[in-house]
């Protein structure tokens, strides 16, 4: 899961691995994809193929949304070692949104994608600086 295999919880992994994708759709991997082989920097609404956008949205392509309009304020975090969501794609994405507040790099040159979640240092490196912002 981490980039160091010694800074997961080892004893989680098979139950991690049996749920991984639970919770999520595969129109929701589909459309991560779609923004993925686009090769631009946008978020777009799912693409149903010219005849489905045409029929749900009224044009050949899916709208883009405009990130601007988010009003809640909003902290982005990134691992330099994370290949799902990298810093370039969290600096395009506060260049975008409409009320950013921060955006951090985790002070850990091999944090990634998995550790947000499974990382033993998880709490020192970052729940630990996020929770306050609830208060």
């Amino acid at each position: 899961m981490g980039a160091i295999p010694l800074l997961c919880w080892q004893n989680l992994l098979p139950s991690v691995n049996a749920h991984l994708f639970q919770g999520t759709s595969i129109r929701v991997i589909a459309q991560f994809a779609q923004h993925y082989n686009t090769g631009k920097e946008i978020f777009q609404h799912y693409d149903f193929g010219k005849k489905g956008n045409l029929e749900l949205y009224g044009t050949p392509e899916p709208a883009v949304y405009d990130l601007s309009k988010v009003t809640a304020p909003v902290y982005l975090y990134y691992g330099l070692n994370d290949l799902i969501s990298t810093r370039e794609d969290s600096e395009w994405a506060a260049s975008q949104l409409g009320n950013v507040k921060g955006l951090f790099q985790i002070d850990d040159d091999l944090f990634n994608h998995w550790d947000f979640l499974w990382s033993i240092n998880v709490n020192e490196l970052l729940y630990n600086h996020i929770l306050p912002l609830f208060r």
